[in-house]
């Protein structure tokens, strides 16, 4: 799953920097809202500093991803043989 990180702006000026979930509990409004935030900002060229918008942050969002692949990382499960009574009943993890 990737996340992204939006740095948000209200008159011109940066507010919060956050995920979508993130900026809506900073604000206390909707999802829905901050991706419409988001859709005001997608060409920021054209953002007006008027609206409230989302600009994509690409340099957060990558530390973010690169986190979250160090974090997913797990350690391969340990096989065994399991035996009753010394008779092989199967092959499986614990």
């Amino acid at each position: 799953m990737v996340v992204k990180v939006f740095d948000a702006y209200i008159e011109g000026e940066k507010k919060a920097t956050g995920t979508i979930d993130e900026i809506a509990d900073y604000f206390d409004i909707s999802r829905t809202s901050i991706s419409l935030w988001i859709k005001n900002g997608k060409d920021p060229k054209k953002a007006n500093p008027k609206y409230k918008h989302a600009i994509l942050n690409k340099e957060k969002t990558k530390e973010l991803t690169e986190q979250k692949k160090k974090e997913g990382r797990k350690l391969p499960a340990s096989v065994y043989d399991y035996y009753d009574k010394g008779e092989f009943i199967m092959t499986g993890t614990a």
